[in-house]
């Protein structure tokens, strides 16, 4: 997928106005190289991050500069983004220069999919001790996203670990093997939560009381 980018000149507290004007801030991360800032329209940005994600390559076509950089495309990934706290909105992009004949890595998330017999039938929780993993491949080989099935999860011994992740054969995935992906809790029983509510209300009422005391000292 390509996208289309300019150098950007405005810099630090300056790019509020490109903002403004539907304009996305961008750095271009090149290893050993000097970085390269860009700017693009923020919505064409939108539409090739909803169908590539963070784990395909795009073609970024940049418009100026000069020397090695002038009117030069370059092969990146989806490295970092910045978000409006406010609205969600991305305000700021950082991509890593990628060769494609040469592997890297990237973080893959993770999609929980499926049905557990622990978590559907017995009450159980789903516990995701993982989100995304780090994997090796070819810039072309990153998959977008790795599926874990969750349905192993028959019983609360059961636990899905990094080992268990299917992926292909040209992918690999730096974690550690033994590194648990997710499991079932078993749902707390009554005896056990009944003893906590018991020692929290005992707790709140040692903290009024020193309250109440000053409060009526004060009256006096």
């Amino acid at each position: 997928m390509e996208l289309k980018a300019q150098i950007r000149e405005k810099l630090g507290k300056k790019v509020r106005s490109l903002r403004e004007q539907g304009i996305l801030p961008a750095v271009l991360y090149r290893k050993g190289k000097e970085n390269i800032n860009l700017q693009m329209d923020a919505a064409g940005f939108k539409k090739v991050f909803d169908e590539a994600g963070e784990t395909s390559a795009v073609t970024l076509k940049i418009e100026g500069g000069n020397g090695e950089i002038k009117n030069k495309e370059r092969s990146a990934l989806i490295h970092d983004m910045a978000h409006d706290p406010l609205t969600g909105d991305v305000i700021h992009v950082d991509f890593y220069e990628v060769k494609l004949d040469e592997k890297t890595t990237a973080s893959v998330p993770l999609v929980f999919a499926g049905e557990s017999l622990a978590i559907k039938t017995n009450g159980g929780t789903l516990i995701k001790s993982m989100t995304e993993v780090e994997v090796e491949a070819l810039v072309r080989d990153l998959p977008r996203q790795i599926e874990v099935d969750i349905s192993v999860l028959e019983t609360f011994d059961n636990i899905i670990h990094v080992k268990d992740l299917k992926v292909p054969g040209n992918v690999k995935i730096l974690a550690e093997a033994d590194e648990i992906v997710a499991l079932a809790a078993a749902p707390r029983k009554e005896e056990e939560v009944v003893p906590e509510a018991a020692a929290a209300v005992e707790g709140a009422e040692e903290v009024k009381e020193p309250a109440e005391t000053g409060a009526e000292e004060k009256k006096e």
